[in-house]
């Protein structure tokens, strides 16, 4: 898990932008987009997408913004 700091600033930084490079706990990076609701998080290297309803969701999903 990521540190409580860069937790907070990962929800900080999605109140003000809806778009973010994004880092995964194992090596994952990805960009983020907030829309319609949801944060949809498309993987770089195989171009996977993971759904999040909530910024909940997407942290304890061990996602970050890089």
């Amino acid at each position: 898990m990521w540190s409580e700091n860069l937790q907070k600033q990962t929800v900080e930084h999605f109140k003000k932008l809806p778009m973010a490079a994004m880092k995964q706990v194992g090596g994952r990076f990805g960009f983020c987009i907030y829309k319609n609701g949801q944060y949809v998080i498309k993987n770089m290297s195989n171009n996977q997408q993971y759904i999040f309803d909530t910024i909940d969701d997407l942290i304890a999903a061990k996602w970050a913004i890089d």
